[in-house]
């Protein structure tokens, strides 16, 4: 199996989600739906892509059971892709279980904009020791 990660720089705060959805008049009805501030990809990553393991780093790689679901792309312009472009940093509407929401809300700051987010953990498709190195 090809692995595919992510990097999850942050959530979006409320507010900016408000904007987004309105300028994208864009919603959704999901109960543990996100959207994430997504890190520059090192890959082409499509819709409907599901995320089984969330990676932190805290001197050790710990890795949690994670159940992620990207259900819709865009950026700060406002263009909606059907994925995650290599090389672009992305604003991704998820779909999570509840442990998996609960998860990532305790874990990943909220910010209005990447620019104020340090902290990352990667989304992963593969056990996290299987990752690359330089993805972590």
């Amino acid at each position: 199996m090809n692995s595919i990660f992510v990097k999850v720089k942050g959530i979006v705060s409320n507010r900016s989600r408000e904007k987004i959805q309105k300028i994208l008049n864009y919603h959704s009805n999901e109960q543990f739906g996100e959207f994430l501030f997504f890190d520059y990809s090192f890959l082409d990553i499509p819709c409907g892509t599901v995320f089984s393991y969330f990676c932190e780093r805290s001197g050790e790689i710990i890795s949690h059971p994670f159940s992620c679901k990207i259900l819709m792309v865009t950026q700060e312009f406002g263009f909606i892709y059907e994925g995650i472009p290599k090389g672009h940093r992305t604003l991704c509407h998820v779909a999570l279980d509840r442990t998996s929401y609960d998860l990532i809300r305790s874990k990943v700051p909220v910010a209005d904009l990447w620019d104020k987010l340090e902290q990352e953990v990667v989304l992963s498709t593969i056990a996290c020791a299987s990752i690359p190195q330089y993805a972590l």
